[in-house]
């Protein structure tokens, strides 16, 4: 299949498809309480214009059950991003439930 050539119809479908699922994945509620958040970041080469190095941004988190949640996925402006805000990054985890309730039993 990854041999197999595409038309750029083709190519937008798949994308716009999975841009959807990725904008209501981004959007679901998240749980109340994680006590251990990780984040972490890889540089990949991103068109956008041109082939630049981006830091992609990654937040995973541990649930009280000690299960693994990716809590988000975001691009830095350039390779010389001076990283993550993490205000930023509390803010928007806030506003889809994190940081809500008093822990699991709630």
């Amino acid at each position: 299949m990854c041999t197999a050539p595409r038309s750029k119809t083709t190519i937008s479908t798949i994308t716009d498809k999975v841009l959807d699922g990725m904008a209501e994945w981004q959007g679901r509620p998240l749980g109340p309480v994680y006590p251990v958040v990780f984040i972490d970041c890889i540089h990949v080469k991103i068109r956008d214009g041109q082939v630049a190095d981006r830091p992609i941004y990654i937040a995973l988190a541990v649930t009280v059950d000690g299960n693994r949640d990716i809590l988000g996925l975001w691009a830095g402006l350039s390779e010389s991003d001076d990283g993550v805000d993490p205000a930023r990054v509390g803010d928007r985890d806030r506003q889809r439930g994190a940081g809500r309730g008093g822990g699991p039993s709630q």
